[in-house]
């Protein structure tokens, strides 16, 4: 972490230079050809009649295979540390999270998407 202090101003800048690039090239992640400026594809909230959402149902698709289901638990190791910079990539992260011990193709979209994302927007700071 990097750390800027501005002492006139009684402020700190805390951020991770090249954590995300490294990241991207230790996931082969290349850029996207449009830029992504949502961290998660954001879906309507479903309301019912037995509380404010109702669970979702279990998804039907096939699991990844094993490197792929490896890949995935390290992207989501890797960006929870640095979430703690950016934390706007929290609630992705949590659904990366709970599906990570049995990933789908879902799975796999929701953490490109996110890795989308952090190619757009690599240098995160805190303040």
């Amino acid at each position: 972490m990097n750390l800027q202090w501005n002492y006139d101003q009684e402020y700190v800048d805390v951020a991770m230079h090249d954590y995300v690039d490294r990241a991207l090239a230790k996931y082969n992640h290349t850029p996207p050809q449009r830029p992504q400026h949502a961290p998660h594809a954001w879906l309507e909230a479903k309301y019912g009649k037995q509380g404010p959402q109702l669970p979702t149902k279990q998804s039907t698709e096939p699991t990844l295979n094993h490197k792929e289901t490896k890949r995935i638990e390290s992207i989501s190791d890797t960006l929870n540390y640095y979430s703690q910079i950016d934390p706007y990539i929290n609630p992705a992260l949590n659904e990366i999270a709970r599906e990570q011990a049995k990933p789908t193709l879902t799975t796999k979209r929701c953490t490109d998407h996110l890795l989308d994302y952090l190619a757009t927007n690599p240098d995160a700071t805190l303040r």
